[in-house]
């Protein structure tokens, strides 16, 4: 059985004869324990809790301290016993709303949403949501997803700088985003584009058609998710089967993972020449292929031990949706 990625604090059941306002208080305690337990396990101190802001009149539920020394602001919301729980109710919703933007027009802290319910994808409370933008809300996070808590480690070990990872937000909020604090000459929002792209395959089997070391593989793919992550802000992965034809004619079949993220600047070839050099030697590879901006560079090894490339120009989806 797997282990589990944290530890829940002992629930107290709540007794059958206490009335509607005490078993809802006794609720949200419980929430607020389990967001404090996740958010330690996550990696993260939590050094406030209960810290009233009185420049905004706000009350913010917990403070905690990522592993570099950055500060995040966290609201808890939510109950695991309610008909409409979390944020499935739109009032809830629409107070998160006036919270992000105070505070994004206050300091420059991410601030956190830990909650025991998402709204329905699509619903009014998920639209009202998604209008913070992640300048203003860098993250929802449901407490008992383990999905969720990948991204909270991450965000606990490096910080801010990764920006906002895909999950909660959809990697299309992510590529174009609304910079809140920007003006226009006009006086409206500044749009800020992330109009690059790169697109790595990364392979399961090395050149002679063996699987690769799994170790070897997830350390290789660790690198570049951080990689990705941390300059691009987020990424999306994913897993696929591959096919292709060898020089011989011979057709290959293999499972690879995807990995594919945005940019603002352009991607140089340069700064992927380490992975590359990986690709080639860790994973025991005759070529390494990726796209940047709709171009697809294959690099490979020639038979007198030097490496090269080959480019070729693909068409290029997203500008054509």
């Amino acid at each position: 059985m797997q282990e589990p990625l944290f530890q829940m604090p002992a629930q107290e059941p709540p007794s059958g004869s206490i009335d509607f306002q005490s078993k809802a208080s006794l609720q949200g305690r419980l929430a607020h324990q389990d967001a404090s337990a996740v958010i330690r396990t996550a990696g993260f101190d939590v050094i406030e809790e209960n810290q009233a802001i009185l420049a905004l009149g706000v009350e913010i539920n917990l403070i905690a301290q990522d592993q570099l020394g950055n500060k995040w602001l966290c609201e808890v919301t939510g109950a695991y016993q309610s008909r409409r729980p979390g944020l499935r109710r739109t009032d809830t919703v629409r107070k998160i709303i006036g919270t992000c933007q105070l505070l994004s027009r206050w300091g420059s802290q991410p601030f956190l949403l830990l909650t025991t319910h998402a709204p329905r994808v699509g619903s009014a409370g998920d639209k009202m949501l998604r209008s913070c933008t992640p300048q203003a809300l860098f993250d929802v996070i449901v407490l008992e997803s383990a999905e969720d808590l990948r991204r909270l480690r991450v965000y606990a070990e490096r910080g801010p700088a990764t920006g906002p990872l895909p999950g909660w937000w959809r990697l299309s909020d992510l590529e174009k985003v609304e910079t809140l604090t920007g003006q226009s000459a006009e006086g409206g929002k500044v749009i800020e584009e992330y109009p690059h792209y790169l697109e790595w395959l990364i392979p399961s089997q090395d050149r002679n058609s063996k699987p690769i070391d799994p170790i070897v593989l997830a350390r290789f793919t660790r690198d570049l998710l951080h990689w990705c992550s941390a300059r691009n802000r987020g990424l999306l992965a994913s897993s696929a089967d591959g096919m292709w034809q060898t020089d011989e004619g011979h057709i290959i079949e293999e499972r690879v993972k995807v990995v594919r993220t945005c940019s603002k600047d352009p991607i140089d070839h340069s700064s992927l020449e380490p992975f590359v050099e990986r690709a080639l030697n860790e994973l025991d590879q005759d070529s390494a292929g990726y796209t940047v901006d709709g171009v697809f560079r294959t690099v490979a090894r020639r038979q007198d031990g030097t490496i090269g490339h080959s480019d070729q120009v693909l068409r290029d989806d997203r500008a054509a949706s």
